[in-house]
Formats: structure tokens, sequence, C-alpha cells
């Protein structure tokens, strides 16, 4: 029986759960979230980085911690400074970066810099512009780079994750597979159709959350965590509340205590709205 009195902290992941599959978080949904966030403590804990999600997604100023990066990641808003982070070594990064770029595929990292710099490369630069332009977008936060791991490797760049966008399954399996034989250090999650996520093998959203939790003095059966990919599971699973949205992978709705509606039917705010707004 889930026991939502005790609930003290909300850990809420962004794609595919609180925002719907435009990348959008409905008018509706921040209302909910605005009126949570000031009856709880309501960690995004998010594969983005943590620079300025409040301020252009959420817009819920009660906000104070992120978790960004898969878990690489831990930030505090008021404070303007990251609790702790979890890091891919320089020349690993650099490694994996230059075994995981396929023709029709796309690589890229969030650094360890005050903004969480991204930094995207393809093995030419027109199947970026063809491809993946209008998505990531090249402003003062996102950058191409023609040779992104000399530029890591030169740099000695430690980086906070790596993401890797395969053509096709076939590719991304032996991507996957590749990464996991070679570098134990890191962990790898399937994010997306032939998309994945690498990171410290230390790092995790589930991993940070409970590290926060135990910053903030809050156990994990005071604790309520909703997802719906790979790399939400060790939080739902950690949490005393697991949540999986209708849209979630197996892996994660195998291990969730409860199983609500789909990120397209505002699920996560009508949960939020129907069991934590009536206390």
């Amino acid at each position: 029986m889930n026991d939502f009195s005790k609930i003290k902290l909300i850990a809420l992941d962004m794609d595919g759960t609180a925002m719907n599959s435009q990348s959008v978080i409905t008018a509706y949904a921040k209302s909910v979230i605005k009126k949570i966030s000031e009856r709880y403590l309501l960690v995004p804990a998010t594969g983005r980085g943590a620079y300025n999600l409040v301020e252009d997604h959420i817009e819920a100023e009660n906000i104070r911690y992120i978790i960004a990066a898969n878990g690489a990641l831990v930030a505090d808003r008021y404070e303007h400074k990251n609790i702790f982070n979890f890091v891919i070594p320089y020349d690993i990064a650099s490694s994996i970066i230059a075994e995981s770029c396929y023709p029709e595929g796309m690589v890229y990292i969030h650094c360890n810099d005050e903004i969480c710099t991204h930094i995207f490369h393809c093995q030419q630069r027109n199947v970026f512009d063809q491809k993946y332009a209008n998505r990531f977008r090249c402003n003062g936060n996102n950058k191409y780079d023609e040779d992104l791991a000399n530029h890591i490797l030169v740099n000695q760049m430690d980086v906070l994750k790596i993401g890797i966008k395969c053509s096709n399954q076939e590719e991304t399996d032996r991507c996957k597979a590749n990464i996991i034989a070679k570098y134990p250090e890191v962990n790898v999650f399937d994010t997306d159709v032939n998309a994945l996520e690498i990171t410290n093998k230390n790092a995790s959203k589930g991993t940070s959350l409970e590290r926060l939790c135990n910053h903030l003095g809050i156990s994990s059966d005071e604790v309520c965590a909703i997802g719906d990919n790979g790399n939400d599971a060790s939080m739902l699973k950690w949490a005393g509340i697991g949540v999986a949205m209708g849209n979630a992978i197996e892996q994660t709705k195998n291990i969730a205590d409860m199983i609500i509606g789909t990120n397209d039917e505002d699920g996560a705010a009508k949960f939020l709205e129907e069991y934590l707004m009536v206390r």
C-alpha cells in the first residue's frame, strides 16, 4: 500500500514524463507543478543540463534543487552552485566519442562547466545540418565541433554526459555492446529510439537522488519518483513510491509501484493533482 502521507520530496523526470512528445510542459502541467512545488520539495531529475531548466521550461520559482545530466550533476539554484557531480575522465570520453560516431549518427557531450554547454559532432557537418540541427540548434549553450574527440583530449575536458544518436537498432546495439565491453568506468542507458547516454559509473538518477536526500535529511520512504525511461529506473527503485508513466519502457514499468497515464495525457500532472494535492 502506497503511503502518500509521508512524502516530502518528489523527483520528477522531464522528457517523456513532465514533457509531452513535443518536449513541452503544458500550461495545465505547469500550474500543477507550481502548486506542488509550494507544498513539497519538487526536484526535476533530467538528462538535460541544469542551466535555465526552470526558467525555460518549468516556470516554478520554488524549485531549488535539480538532478541533471542523468544524475551526473546536482545543482542548488538558490546558491548558484553544484552540490556534487560525477564526471567521465577526458581520456575515456574522447575514446568513446571516437568509436561511437557513425556516418548518419551524432555524438554530443554535456561539458562540466557553469552552463553545462552542449557540444555536437557528426562525421560530416551536412549530416548535422540536415538531420539534427532543427532539434539541436547551435547557440550560446550549444556548439558544434569538427573534431570533438580530439578537442576533449587536447583540452583535457572531463565531461558530465555523452549522448549518442544512431541510425538503426543494429548500430545502437553494436555501439552499446562495445561501450559495455571496453569501458567499465561508465554506465550506458537507452534513452530513446536508437539513442544512448553515457555517464560516470557512479552517476545515476537514483544515486544522486539518494545523496541529495541524505544531504537534506530525507529518507527513501519520504520520496516519490516519477519517470519513463531506463535512466529513471534507479530512482524509481530507490524511492518509497516509484511511479512509471504509461509510455514508460518495460524495464521501468516492472520496478514501479504504480503506472499512470502517458506524457501526452498529462499523466504526471494528473497523478500529482490526484494523489498529492489532496493533502
